[in-house]
């Protein structure tokens, strides 16, 4: 079926600048470890500013030419040309930039789309239809697993100081019979819930399956929307240069430039002779469309033509040159990576032998009948001795536990002294503080705490290393220091944007009593600004998307401030500057944003954020954590109490992290990292 698509193909990512050097130095966005060579000029730092290339009056040629050790000036002199229609100008210096700085993504980026922009975006389209494809399913078993019940303590058997013999033995015979019945009951009913635990089994899978069936009947059309925001994010939005008008024919020589200068190809415009000088007068006001069809594995293109206001004019490439894009997807190889739940086996216990372990029990009972203290001391000796047994397996199973955690630490370690890209995955998985805290003065039993460490990302995106160490610190604290009960913090690893709706939407606000509860919120993780408003990325979210897939920081404090708790703490170790917490750019070739707005604090909150507008927040790699999360639990532990009556408010919070992150900061990484703390000066965070 052919699935057509009028393309204006918008925003790039490749035509976006990216700031150059300053002082001689490296600026921020600049991720190249290679220092400016000796001799070079200073570089001029007077219009860095402005990024737009639009606005931009900044010559790039210039800069690349006194800041041959940035790749940025390199990246940005090439989009330059490529703006100006000079492709083969661009590849050149692309060619030049890549090889003096062959690490620089943005540059290998652009280089791929310049060499082949079309088989780009078959490239890209097919790696959005493959995660479409193998995003986890929306369905969730949550119903648990059947756990047998634990026979019943067997019963205390004495005979009576007035009690006839065979009495006795009838007795002892009652409790046999009973004790048959009791764990024939815990049988069947074991049974009987495994049964129904197969039967939700059997229906969990069935809808997964209908999921599956129904994800691969919307592939066609999936297919050609993913084609559409490739050929958007590759070529971007198209526009008309160098017009040269033809009375003869009443037509005009162009060229058609994609956005990012990938494509320019040369085209005619029929435009009538009266209409030809306001034409020219206004081309940059010339809206460009070209037709696409999607028809089977090929992406074909039509005839283009041109928009001006209301009027539209026929167009005509001059020289086709296209090439057909083939996917690659094997729709019929990919399976939603849903949960599907196990059958359940009922695993019947012999009772004929359990009565006969317990018959030892019993027999003892009756040999003793004359004496029941005897009675009594060996009914008591099987009765430990079988608890004895049972503790003796759950211990060998926790040192089971634990002997693999150790193993694969151990593992993890041997990974991460391989170094390079193999071992970098695993750096910021072993805990290098051993944390003590002093109890807090009053334990918090109404507290309620979310606690987030999203590390691992989507492939592309870079980890957060030390963010489950992060979380793990601050549960610990929460623990042994604030003396927050463990069932009452909601802890979790790398959360998705589901799971973080369900914790802040649904399971936060069944937890909590209004005016009674305090709740605190903890987020160690990627930030993001879209459109002046900050956002927190879920582990699934995508840096380009982060608009639909984010978690709005200003929404939190809204879901926070409307459950009426007695008190909120919001504590985000998270920037918002568009890059990772080494300095990484979240989206390639686009480290320059907006700064997002100053939270709006509603009332009762507190809200601890790890850096001030676009600052970068740090990592310690020596401390195996997140710099301002470090600081935070020394300040709370104590040092932050500068008035020394064992209680740490919010000023004195704010006053020791700003100068201890502060001061690290600069030591280290020559930058400025200013933790931000809003909420009331005298609010007490902690007591001890």
């Amino acid at each position: 079926m052919s699935i057509s698509k009028h393309l204006t193909m918008g925003m790039v990512v490749g035509t976006l600048l990216l700031s150059g050097c300053q002082g001689g130095k490296q600026a921020t966005a600049d991720t190249s470890a290679q220092k400016p060579a000796a001799g070079i000029l200073q570089c001029d730092t007077a219009t860095l500013q402005a990024d737009d290339l639009a606005r931009n009056s900044l010559d790039w040629k210039k800069m690349w030419a006194l800041c041959p050790a940035s790749p940025v000036a390199g990246y940005n002199h090439a989009i330059q040309e490529l703006k100006n229609g000079r492709v083969e100008q661009a590849r050149a210096i692309v060619a030049e930039a890549g090889s003096l700085h062959p690490d620089f993504l943005p540059l290998q980026q652009l280089g791929e789309q310049l060499k082949d922009p079309f088989a780009a975006i078959g490239s890209l389209a097919d790696a959005k239809l493959k995660q479409w494809l193998m995003r986890g399913s929306d369905l969730t078993f949550n119903t648990p697993k059947p756990v047998k019940s634990v026979p019943p303590p067997l019963p205390e058997l004495v005979k009576g100081e007035y009690e006839k013999a065979a009495a006795f033995q009838m007795r002892v015979e009652q409790a046999r019979e009973e004790r048959l019945r009791a764990l024939k009951t815990i049988e069947d009913r074991y049974a009987e819930e495994v049964s129904a635990y197969n039967a939700a089994v059997a229906n969990h899978n069935a809808a997964l399956e209908k999921e599956k069936q129904e994800r691969l009947a919307q592939l066609p059309a999936r297919r050609a929307q993913f084609v559409t925001e490739a050929m958007h994010a590759v070529l971007g939005n198209p526009s008309v240069t160098s017009p040269v008008y033809d009375p003869e024919t009443e037509r005009f020589y162009a060229l058609l430039v994609s956005g990012s200068g990938a494509v320019a190809e040369k085209i005619t415009i029929s435009v009538p002779v009266d209409a030809a000088r306001s034409f020219k007068e206004h081309i940059e006001d010339v809206r460009p469309v070209v037709p696409y069809s999607l028809k089977g594995d090929r992406l074909e293109r039509g005839v283009p033509y041109v928009t001006l206001g209301k009027d539209q004019y026929n167009a005509m490439f001059t020289d086709e040159g296209f090439t057909p894009v083939t996917m690659t997807a094997a729709a019929d190889a990919v399976l939603p990576a849903g949960t599907e739940a196990s059958v359940m086996v009922v695993s019947r216990q012999d009772m004929k032998q359990m009565l006969t372990e317990d018959e030892e029990y019993f027999g003892a009972a009756l040999s003793t009948q004359d004496d029941p203290k005897l009675a009594r001391l060996r009914q008591e000796q099987a009765e430990t001795r079988r608890q004895l047994q049972l503790a003796q397996q759950e211990k060998k199973r926790e040192e089971e536990r634990e002997r693999l955690e150790h193993e694969i630490r151990l593992q993890q370690k041997e990974l991460a002294a391989l170094g390079g890209t193999y071992g970098q995955q695993y750096e910021g998985l072993d805990e290098k503080i051993q944390w003590t805290f002093c109890p807090a003065k009053k334990a918090a039993s109404d507290t309620v705490a979310v606690v987030i460490g999203n590390r691992a990302y989507k492939k592309g995106i870079p980890l957060v290393h030390y963010a489950y160490n992060d979380a793990l610190a601050v549960k610990k604290f929460l623990i042994e220091g604030a003396r927050v009960p463990e069932e009452n913090i909601l802890f979790q690893k790398d959360a998705t944007k589901g799971e973080m709706e369900g914790l802040f939407r649904r399971t936060l606000p069944m937890r909590v009593t209004p005016g009674k509860t305090d709740v605190i919120v903890y987020f160690s993780g990627h930030g993001m600004p879209v459109e002046n408003e900050a956002l927190l990325l879920p582990s699934d979210a995508r840096p380009e998307t982060a608009d639909i897939a984010g978690y709005s920081r200003d929404e939190l404090l809204k879901q926070l401030a409307a459950l009426e708790a007695r008190s909120v703490i919001v504590i985000l170790d998270a920037c918002f500057s568009g890059t990772a917490k080494d300095s990484t750019p979240l989206i390639m070739a686009k480290p320059v944003y907006r700064k997002p707005q100053n939270a709006s604090l509603p009332q009762a909150v507190t809200l601890i954020s790890a850096s001030s507008a676009n600052q970068i927040s740090r990592m310690l790699p020596e401390e195996g954590m997140s710099l301002m999360t470090l600081y935070l639990l020394k300040g709370l532990s104590g040092e932050a109490d500068t008035t020394k009556d064992n209680k740490i408010t919010v000023a004195e919070l704010r006053k020791y992290l700003t100068n201890a992150v502060s001061t690290t900061a600069r030591k280290q990484f020559d930058a400025e990292q200013t933790p931000e703390v809003l909420g009331a000066d005298q609010h007490s965070l902690i007591s001890y």
